[in-house]
């Protein structure tokens, strides 16, 4: 039984997995959340599948991510991902404030970091790579809530969250949802028509080709402070940015256990008795 890793399917994914394990041919679609700092711990894990278990697939991998899931799939989509990863890694680790940064400041770090991932060649090899097609989402904010200035800012902020509080269709008046996708290929979730705000709820049968990997509780609670690192960090570490490096960079190491079991229940079927259905 892994100790760390933990497995759960949809009902035709689970069928499919406890029939022939995970193949690299049966994954269409992968999706990288939002989630500052917290995608440290899945750095293994990426250099095991697009550095390894991907790799000799044919047909097209659609990778779908924002915020921080949309820089993981960057780094992924080079000719060297492990290469890639690990210069991201190391710069967003490395990152460094003053204590009360502008927003000025905030961005130009981003910068820094986005080119020490993508350097000269970045975007043609991701753009010309043999199957992987990145696609990213974003939001831009409408009218006051597109603003730098703080005070129509915080105003177009605070209209938002009562517009959503009335209605979520709402939200239409103050944001504006893209999707950024690679020319080559329409990906398979492309009819979202510009991305609408829907509510559209899950149910199994729109989860049912799902597989879901996660951290169990007990590593978790075996990471530094007990916890995933996220965005907070900065604010609990403020001024101490050499303690926050340390342990960001501890809870990498302790993430090559995350990988090390994936890779051993995939290649030796094992996943194939812990998949559980996704609940």
């Amino acid at each position: 039984m892994n100790a760390n890793l933990i497995f759960r399917a949809g009902t035709k994914a689970l069928q499919k997995i406890k029939d022939n394990g995970l193949q690299a041919d049966d994954v269409k679609v992968m999706a990288g959340a939002a989630g500052g700092s917290k995608w440290l711990i899945l750095g293994h894990l990426d250099r095991y599948l697009f550095g390894s278990f991907f790799q000799s697939r044919q047909e097209p991998l659609y990778l779908i991510g924002s915020s921080s899931g949309a820089w993981r799939f960057a780094a992924a989509s080079h000719t060297d991902p492990l290469a890639a990863i690990q210069r991201f890694e190391d710069a967003y680790i490395n990152q460094s404030y003053e204590d009360n940064p502008t927003p000025k400041e905030v961005s130009d770090e981003a910068g820094r970091i986005l080119k020490h991932l993508l350097g000269d060649q970045g975007a043609k090899e991701i753009l010309s790579h043999p199957f992987m097609r990145l696609n990213f989402m974003t939001v831009r904010g409408r009218g006051w809530t597109g603003s730098d200035l703080r005070p129509k800012l915080f105003a177009g902020l605070s209209m938002a969250v009562l517009g959503n509080f009335i209605s979520r269709r709402l939200l239409g008046w103050f944001f504006e949802r893209g999707l950024f996708h690679d020319p080559r290929d329409v990906p398979p979730f492309a009819g979202m028509q510009d991305l609408p705000i829907n509510k559209i709820q899950l149910t199994p049968e729109n989860m049912e080709n799902v597989l879901l990997v996660a951290p169990s509780p007990s590593f978790i609670a075996a990471l530094p402070d007990g916890k995933i690192p996220d965005r907070n960090d900065f604010y609990i570490y403020k001024g101490r940015d050499k303690e926050r490096i340390a342990n960001w960079n501890k809870a990498v190491h302790l993430s090559r256990q995350l990988a090390d079991e994936l890779i051993e229940a995939v290649e030796s079927s094992r996943i194939r008795k812990e998949v559980q259905l996704l609940t």
